[in-house]
């Protein structure tokens, strides 16, 4: 995947998590996050590799939280029902999507290069 290549790049190792500099792809920036405080399987600390879920935020190319219901260019991403259903809700500052797995965060890499 992909994703997991660029995730490599930017991985930042700490005792439980592991903390993942945003990788920028376009107008967007993608922080994915995983280890024992984040929305991710599994909960702890492992190999890139092992993990099927991510934590996962968007921003914009000023690094500011974005409403992705507002966003023409990712609504028109073809699993965009899909990632809106991880969504934790937009609280008017912030948007998380929990336990996003893998292919999805690929195709969502993948869709935000064309842009």
């Amino acid at each position: 995947m992909l994703v997991i290549e660029e995730l490599k790049k930017v991985n930042l190792d700490h005792n439980h998590t592991k903390t993942l500099n945003n990788i920028k792809i376009g107008g967007y920036f993608m922080s994915v996050q995983c280890g024992n405080v984040y929305y991710s399987d599994p909960r702890f600390k492992t190999s890139l590799n092992n993990y099927k879920t991510f934590e996962l935020a968007l921003f914009n190319s000023n690094n500011e939280w974005i409403n992705i219901r507002n966003d023409k260019f990712i609504k028109e991403f073809s699993r965009y029902e899909e990632l809106i259903s991880l969504s934790d809700g937009w609280t008017g500052r912030t948007e998380v999507f929990a336990y996003v797995h893998v292919d999805l965060l690929n195709d969502l890499y993948l869709y935000l290069k064309t842009q």
